[in-house]
């Protein structure tokens, strides 16, 4: 049975801390709490949901707001898979973050199976001192069953935009029957892809590309790092295993932070 499903929350600061303002969920998701240390100024929120994936004609929308001040850390629970498909499945978000507003989303890698046909468009609206680390990992399928790109198609948009003003678009487009994903000038021999999107206007960016260039030089991936337009950078990761690239992610983040602070 195709789903027709919500989440919408508002994370809000009071008293020096981040708190669960609003939270509106449909099944199959639901919001949980999974801040340990109480003390720190961030909320830690992790996205459930009782379905096994994303099924055919599924239909998801999101809508998250981070208040002024305030600083949300979203995970998700597991591998997001796309299960086979006769028609499609789809997802828009629209994320607000205010001015000193703060949001992490590094999600598990997306598993699309054979048949899958699934398009995402996520719109991010950032205002003055809004800081976003915002991350992507699409693999090839199930390798073990021989599914390696066996998908109909996936489509992930995401679009930023700095007052209202579109600053960074990305385009993933896998279509196999239209040109095989690992052919030259796509992944060119790589399976899996990684990606993350950092946005602070008080961030020394090229001091930043130095330090991430030293780490990943040392590191047995194939990456790539961009001064995108406004006050972005742009890492992309290639490799043959998930894993691998999520620790990556996870190390990305703290380096960035600790260079933040």
């Amino acid at each position: 049975m195709a789903l027709n499903a919500h989440l919408h929350l508002t994370a809000a600061k009071q008293l020096g801390k981040t708190y669960l303002q609003t939270s509106y969920c449909t099944p199959p998701f639901k919001i949980a709490n999974i801040t340990e240390n109480t003390r720190q100024p961030f909320l830690e929120l992790m996205v459930m949901s009782s379905s096994p994936g994303i099924l055919d004609g599924d239909v998801y929308d999101w809508q998250i707001r981070v208040a002024e001040g305030a600083c949300l850390h979203l995970q998700t629970q597991s591998y997001q898979r796309i299960f086979q498909m006769d028609a499609s499945a789809t997802q828009r978000s629209n994320i607000y973050l205010a001015n000193d507003a703060q949001l992490v989303y590094l999600p598990h890698p997306v598993v699309p199976h054979s048949n899958s046909n699934f398009s995402a468009t996520t719109n991010i609206y950032l205002l003055d001192n809004s800081v976003l680390l915002w991350g992507e990992i699409i693999t090839c399928g199930r390798m073990l069953h021989n599914e390696v790109f066996q998908l109909t198609k996936y489509h992930s948009r995401l679009n930023i935009f700095f007052h209202e003003q579109l600053q960074i678009q990305e385009n993933v487009c896998i279509q196999p029957n239209w040109a095989m994903p690992m052919s030259l000038g796509l992944l060119e021999g790589f399976t899996h892809q990684a990606s993350i999107i950092y946005w602070n206007p008080q961030c020394n960016r090229s001091s930043l590309t130095q330090v991430l260039h030293s780490f990943l030089g040392s590191q047995q991936h194939c990456f790539g790092i961009t001064q995108t337009n406004g006050f972005g950078l742009l890492i992309r990761l290639m490799g043959y295993k998930a894993e691998p690239l999520y620790a990556l992610q996870q190390q990305l983040q703290h380096i960035i932070f600790q260079h933040q602070n």
